[in-house]
């Protein structure tokens, strides 16, 4: 245990000064990792989730990812309804993008308009909410591309949507111009 106390006061540090260092750049670092032992420890060691920093990740389709969250390239392996999707599987949800549920006037017409515009099997790219990165009821938080067209945006462009203003505080995305025309 003595041992341990001195590598954890080391880890405190480092990780303090990476957050300090951070701030005043545009530097993501990896913390995902645990020290367990006197191995020295470096900045690929360390990543923090901080709003301050800002990255693209690319994907396959060309599309730039923002921020830190997961983002993530499939096909649509089905259509729920307006403001969800599964990609290879995984439940998405489409950030501040809200329509009516099936059962509701509008519902139809809103997964009707989703399965058009990305049908099953269509590729598309999620960039996940950093703001929400614990997910809806199982499912990831997105903005989805697919056919080089944001789906969100589609919705809402289409009179499909209206943007769910209850999470424009959290999302990352509430500063885009499509939020801010739509009500963030």
């Amino acid at each position: 245990m003595s041992k341990k106390i001195p590598v954890i006061i080391t880890t405190l540090i480092v990780v303090s000064l990476i957050v300090i260092y951070s701030q005043n750049t545009e530097t993501s670092v990896d913390t995902s990792k645990s020290v367990t032992s006197n191995q020295p420890i470096t900045n690929q060691d360390f990543k923090i989730n901080s709003p301050n920093i800002q990255t693209t990740k690319p994907v396959s389709s060309g599309i730039q990812c923002k921020g830190i969250a997961e983002c993530i390239s499939g096909k649509i392996t089905k259509v729920v309804d307006g403001d969800t999707i599964h990609v290879d599987g995984n439940s998405i949800r489409l950030a501040l993008t809200a329509t009516p549920e099936l059962d509701e006037n509008g519902g139809q017409e809103a997964r009707s308009f989703t399965n058009q515009l990305c049908p099953i099997g269509s590729s598309v790219t999620v960039d996940e909410d950093d703001g929400q990165t614990q997910g809806s009821y199982g499912r990831m938080i997105g903005k989805v591309y697919c056919n080089d067209k944001s789906l969100n945006v589609a919705l809402l462009e289409n009179g499909f949507a209206t943007i769910d203003s209850r999470f424009c505080s959290k999302s990352e995305f509430s500063s885009e111009s499509w939020a801010i025309k739509f009500g963030c």
